[in-house]
């Protein structure tokens, strides 16, 4: 009898132990999605033929960012830390350190220069230390985004995002589980419901679209760039680890982008695009966008993004 009370506990472990599915296994299970984390089942998506495949391309390829820095000693303090110069005084900025930490590791790929490799993994574990339990990096400097006060120890979807990319290339250099580990957790943010962490950064809007927000607030601008150089980061995490969640991010965010891209982001007089629902065009995002765009078409075939690209490319050249 002892025996075979045992052996019912054993059974009951091990079974409990299989049942117990980290979000990031890949699943079509909604019971096995914790309740703290977006079902994108039920969400729109672009379905994006030959996925795979081009994962393996883009991974086996250059595996260059699309967003673009400076690479040089400007970027660093005298500890060689990236510090944002162009804030007054310089200060700290997630974004600019990501964007660093991806642009100088595209350097140390064409040069083998060490001093690359000892600034990213400094910085790196710098970045290490400043972000939560919860894998959020706070800004420590307050923005005013049209009408919406971000005090201090605010967070940025996009800087989330490309925090994922930052640290897989600390992966690369060291195959250190700690920082593959790093841009898993940074992914999941990704995926947080509103209201389950102190902060937040995507939605889900009454449409079933998904968003990811540079400037987390009420008004949820969606700011265009901001999205699509976030949601590289989860492209990237796909290519190296098959995740299918990091796809699901991908293909929704993506999705949203495409079908709300003339409503949400186009100056009809001129063909011009808006930086985020709420505010005029410029030139300066105008061009980033249809940069953007050409990027994420030297992988994605879709005829929606040669759509987006072509309005952009046909604006008046005076207004």
């Amino acid at each position: 009898m002892k025996k075979l009370i045992s052996l019912s506990i054993i059974i009951f472990i091990v079974l409990t132990i299989m049942g117990c599915k980290n979000i990031f296994e890949s699943s079509s299970s909604e019971d096995e999605i914790s309740s703290d984390y977006i079902d994108f089942s039920n969400l729109k998506k672009i379905d994006i033929p030959d996925f795979e495949a081009i994962a393996d391309e883009y991974k086996n390829g250059e595996f260059k960012f699309i967003h673009y820095a400076r690479s040089d000693e400007s970027a660093l303090n005298e500890d060689s830390l990236i510090i944002y110069p162009d804030h007054n005084p310089p200060v700290f900025h997630p974004v600019f350190s990501a964007i660093v930490i991806c642009s100088m590791h595209a350097r140390y790929k064409d040069t083998n220069n060490e001093w690359y490799r000892k600034v990213i993994l400094k910085n790196l574990d710098y970045l290490l230390s400043r972000m939560t339990e919860e894998y959020y990096i706070e800004y420590c400097f307050p923005v005013n985004h049209g009408n919406n006060f971000l005090g201090e120890k605010w967070v940025s979807g996009l800087a989330q995002g490309e925090m994922v990319s930052a640290f897989l290339r600390g992966y690369f250099l060291t195959d250190d589980e700690k920082y593959l580990n790093a841009a898993h957790g940074f992914l999941k943010t990704l995926m947080t419901k509103q209201g389950v962490d102190q902060y937040w950064c995507t939605c889900v809007d009454s449409n079933n679209y998904y968003w990811i927000e540079e400037y987390p607030s009420p008004d949820k601008c969606h700011v265009l760039n901001g999205m699509m150089y976030a949601l590289w980061g989860s492209w990237e995490y796909y290519t190296i680890t098959k995740d299918e969640n990091a796809k699901q991010i991908f293909q929704s965010g993506l999705k949203s982008i495409l079908d709300n891209f003339k409503e949400y982001w186009i100056d009809p007089t001129p063909i011009k695009s808006m930086y985020c629902r709420h505010y005029l065009a410029s030139e300066e995002y105008h061009d980033m966008h249809m940069r953007i765009f050409r990027d994420f078409l030297v992988y994605f075939d879709l005829p929606e993004l040669k759509e987006a690209l072509l309005l952009l490319e046909n604006q008046p050249v005076s207004e």
